[in-house]
């Protein structure tokens, strides 16, 4: 009777220490390269087995790349859209992965800051591929969503999302997902982008009236204006320069580089905003025919 208590007594304990015990995580991790920089996801295979075959199955096929986070709500979440609100539509073999997983709601995790939750519709099996970053202990969402792993690396990256001005719960801007992919050796990757914790999310905010951070893409796009203008000043100061040395048919041709190179540099810049607006696409898709006319008139003139 003695050992019988005692064998007792040690299957509560060690019941009492498995549950205190972080969730095992899978060998890898997601890595959801943003506009702000990259997120880092540690899954939970045997909290959510189901909810994290399927995610796992839509970063392999690609699904998520041209997605965006389109809710954000400091100090409550930071959510990812749904894969078939990317930028482009979603293959055959994608489209194939998109199925409804059943709840897995977790006995023993709780709804706190960095935790990932499946979203879903009013059907608690009708999770498929939207979810969010929590950014605060939500307790009411527990056994409520799917738990199904953490938010490891990118704490900086959330709060330059969280500066995004909004329209209520939705950023002003597209905050897209360029690529979401698996990275197995962490220990290169984080030599590489080092580890950027999560526990002063939502602590750098900037308040009302101050300036916000700048989005990577738009400080690009500024740059690239930059050596436009630059390119345009060196040839014009060429050309002054040279007005009386040169003959009036070669003036014409240095201001016909100036106009292409400037021209070309400005397509390159566009190409990336393209996708995301049809008009500017279609402003590119001038451009480019009049660059092509331009450089036809420059032939003629030789």
């Amino acid at each position: 009777m003695k050992y019988l208590t005692m064998l007792v007594l040690a299957l509560v304990m060690s019941v009492s220490l498995a549950d205190d015990l972080p969730p095992r995580l899978t060998n890898g991790r997601v890595i959801l390269s943003t506009d702000f920089g990259d997120l880092v996801l540690a899954l939970y295979p045997d909290v959510a087995p189901a909810h994290v075959r399927q995610i796992l199955k839509l970063v392999r096929v690609g699904a998520y790349d041209g997605t965006h986070i389109f809710r954000v709500m400091p100090n409550f979440v930071v959510q990812v859209s749904e894969v078939r609100n990317r930028l482009t539509p979603l293959k055959p073999e994608q489209r194939a992965v998109v199925k409804p997983i059943k709840a897995e709601f977790s006995k023993t995790l709780s709804h706190e800051k960095g935790v990932l939750s499946m979203a879903r519709w009013e059907d608690p099996d009708s999770a498929t591929s939207s979810f969010s970053i929590l950014l605060n202990k939500a307790p009411h969402l527990d056994g409520k969503y799917t738990i199904f792993g953490r938010l490891e690396s990118g704490g900086s990256v959330i709060n330059r999302i969280l500066a995004v001005p909004r329209d209520n719960e939705t950023p002003r801007q597209r905050i897209t997902i360029d690529r979401a992919y698996i990275v197995e050796d962490m220990a290169t990757y984080y030599k590489i982008k080092p580890f950027d914790s999560i526990d002063h999310i939502g602590e750098a905010v900037p308040q009302s009236g101050t300036r916000t951070a700048v989005n990577p893409g738009t400080e690009r796009l500024l740059q690239l204006v930059l050596i436009i203008v630059a390119a345009m000043i060196a040839v014009s100061l060429s050309g002054f320069f040279l007005y009386d040395r040169i003959s009036k048919k070669r003036m014409l041709s240095l201001l016909l580089v100036n106009v292409l190179l400037c021209g070309f540099i400005l397509f390159i810049a566009m190409i990336p905003v393209g996708h995301q607006n049809t008009w500017i696409a279609a402003l590119v898709f001038l451009g480019l025919f009049a660059m092509f006319r331009l450089m036809s008139q420059f032939e003629s003139k030789r």
